[in-house]
């Protein structure tokens, strides 16, 4: 079809280009413009004494005008004619598609704004009000289906998601309620089935979050989602995985689903690639062994007159001056084998520490620390190098460069992570170069942000508050009942950790209800206290019972000898003792706290830490005693029935004094309200 201008345009326009509609594309004057060339669906534009033909191409907008309105109508028509025989197909054939990623499965965030992008563009190649024209019945149909996809919104979105969820737990039925010796709960069963690229699942104490790691792997498998040999469960302990690789055998009868600690991942990683088990250093499993070493290699230091000056300057400045330098070397030695760790974890990102070196404080102390730890490093670094061997911080790291290089290639579409809360950067930073080489992989990190307690070891909680911003988009579901203790409990230990905003929010339900209050404050904190109250646990049972003492540290605790004749005289109870760390993943029928005091080695423990090693852990968080607070959370949370908190009034915990000033749900043992708010 050729176009002729309007006759006025002779008066208007010198150069009287040509144009022809024909079955290739459009030919303006001798340049062919090729139909798939065409980046929108060209339009008509009304001017006062004609017409205009509009479209654009290749990235240039032409405009060919001086048209009359009926030589533009029927260009627009010719040009519909032509145009559906060109862009049918892909119309047709991309609603159909679209239609089938929504019924395939679990519909994820980038699935359903990659399908909005889809249909938005391919709606540009055609006219904007679709009624005005006479489309054959399935362009029109698939137009009209394309316009109701790109009006969706994040509720659309949702109300998808969970009408997919909820029909595969009435198709799953049987097996979410057989899994285990109780049904999974209406939110273990969501999480099983949430496919999002990245799923965090909040898991409050006692809510079952290995029941539901193991309902998710059984899931998959069951609705053919995965092959076993595409998980990869990971934990942070040998005694955490080999529990897991257990409970999968017995639940789910596989033995073949592989399982791994971070460290004998970060060992098969080496090991592939270089096709022979690297020698692993004493020092990474025996820290006894590894502060010895570097305590006889800092004493040969001393025989350097430089460094030995150095040694009491500052000692001198921050540490003990009233002992002599061999009374400081050990505290010295054992801070340098902690820090070690940490500082070659901090140089695989040397950007990042000098930026945190340069933001503290006290460089002067922090000038100091380094010069004391630098030599002691170069020496440890030579002995691993000499011997041939690596420690587990070269597990991780060299793991990374080999799969961030794809010098190793991951085959793991399924990665699920336990006790998420605890993890380190470089941890995160191996899974995420993991995730990233499979497409379409998921990972589902079960944790709890409540019981992020392990900053000293490297744990970065924001990895767990902020997990979205650095995996990607992300499905939360939190775990909301607990089967461990009561609502007494929940209520108190919930309004407890929750005074720090910066923890997540989560409602949490409990599976036994009680009218009283099951958290007790006694005053006084003494073998007879203690004894007192075990007294009447004992006394007020006829069958065997738990009993659970913690304390922020050891020395407060009961020892070996005192603990068994505690366990001789109470003949209706199991008397154990335990750090608050150390307790975390345990329960016990009852809970008694002591060491509730204030001071350097009270609790919240009040313990400086060096600047350096500050710097080289996670950046510390405002909220004052943050992870001291989530610390009591878990110490109360390993009960079953009731806590019993032992404090001296006369020189309390910054914690027990909130307990009574902020009127929290406790029992008062012998003393009135008042008159223990008094003492405090």
């Amino acid at each position: 079809m050729q176009l002729k201008r309007y006759w006025l345009s002779k008066f208007f326009i010198k150069n009287h280009a040509s144009l022809e509609i024909g079955t290739q594309g459009v030919l303006l004057d001798n340049t062919l413009i090729n139909w798939p060339d065409f980046e929108t669906f060209p339009y008509i534009e009304s001017h006062f004494f004609f017409s205009s033909l509009n479209w654009q191409a290749n990235d240039i907008q032409y405009h060919y005008n001086w048209l009359s309105k009926n030589t533009a109508s029927n260009a627009i028509t010719n040009i519909l004619d032509q145009w559906g025989k060109i862009n049918k197909a892909a119309l047709i054939h991309l609603a159909n598609a679209i239609k089938a990623k929504m019924s395939q499965g679990y519909l994820r965030k980038n699935t359903f704004t990659n399908i909005k992008n889809r249909a938005i563009k391919q709606l540009k190649l055609w006219p904007k009000d679709i009624a005005l024209f006479s489309f054959d019945e399935s362009i029109h149909k698939s137009l009209k289906f394309l316009q109701l996809v790109v009006s969706w919104s994040e509720q659309h979105l949702v109300a998808f998601q969970k009408n997919y969820i909820d029909k595969q737990k009435a198709v799953y039925l049987d097996y979410f309620q057989s899994i285990e010796s109780n049904p999974l709960t209406d939110r273990q069963q969501t999480s099983c089935i949430t496919d999002e690229q990245n799923n965090l699942i909040l898991a409050g104490a006692g809510t079952g979050k290995t029941s539901t790691m193991i309902g998710r792997v059984g899931y998959l498998l069951k609705s053919v989602q995965a092959k076993e040999s595409e998980f990869l469960l990971l934990a942070f302990g040998k005694q955490a995985a080999d529990e897991m690789k257990v409970r999968i055998k017995e639940k789910l009868n596989l033995s073949s689903i592989r399982l791994n600690t971070f460290h004998s991942l970060g060992l098969n990683i080496i090991t592939s690639v270089e096709s022979k088990s690297p020698n692993i250093s004493e020092f990474a499993s025996n820290e006894t062994n590894k502060q010895n070493w570097i305590q006889a290699q800092f004493k040969l230091l001393l025989a350097q007159s430089e460094f030995k000056l150095k040694v009491q300057s500052y000692s001198q400045a921050y540490l003990n001056s009233n002992k002599d330098l061999d009374g400081n070397i050990e505290e010295i030695s054992k801070n340098l084998s902690q820090l070690i760790g940490l500082y070659k974890l901090a140089l695989f990102d040397k950007q990042q520490f000098q930026h945190r070196l340069s933001q503290n404080k006290d460089q002067s102390q922090i000038k100091s620390e380094l010069e004391l730890l630098s030599p002691i490093y170069q020496l440890y670094q030579k002995h691993l190098l000499d011997c041939n061997e690596i420690d587990f911080e070269d597990m991780i790291i060299k793991a990374i460069q080999y799969v961030e290089s794809n010098r190793f290639k991951s085959n793991w579409k399924h990665i699920l992570v336990d006790e998420f809360q605890d993890i380190s950067e470089p941890r995160a930073r191996l899974i995420k170069a993991l995730k990233t080489q499979v497409s379409g992989s998921s990972l589902f990190c079960v944790g709890d942000d409540w019981q992020a307690i392990y900053r000293f070891t490297g744990a970065d909680i924001s990895l767990t508050t902020q997990f979205a911003s650095y995996f990607g988009p992300t499905q939360i579901t939190a775990l909301d009942k607990t089967f461990r203790f009561n609502n007494s409990i929940s209520d108190f230990a919930s309004k407890f950790v929750m005074q720090n905003p910066s923890q997540l929010h989560k409602e949490m339900l409990t599976h036994t209800q009680v009218k009283e209050p099951r958290v007790t404050l006694h005053q006084g904190d003494s073998e007879d206290k203690l004894s007192h109250v075990l007294t009447d646990i004992n006394d007020s049972t006829s069958s065997k019972q738990s009993v659970y003492i913690l304390s922020r540290y050891k020395f407060n605790l009961p020892n070996r000898h005192n603990l068994n004749q505690l366990n001789v005289k109470f003949k209706n109870l199991d008397i154990k003792t335990d750090t608050f760390h150390a307790s975390k993943g345990k329960e016990s029928d009852h809970v008694i706290i002591l060491g509730l005091n204030n001071g350097k080695y009270g609790f919240p423990s009040q313990k400086p830490i060096s600047p350096l090693l500050d710097c080289l852990l996670p950046k510390a968080e405002e909220f004052q005693h943050a992870e001291e607070r989530r610390l009591f959370y878990v110490a109360i949370t390993r009960t079953k029935h009731a806590v019993h908190l032992l404090s001296d009034i006369k020189k309390p915990s910054q914690f027990i004094t909130e307990l009574l000033e902020k009127d929290y749900m406790i029992n008062y043992n012998q003393v009135s309200d008042t008159s223990l708010k008094e003492a405090v």
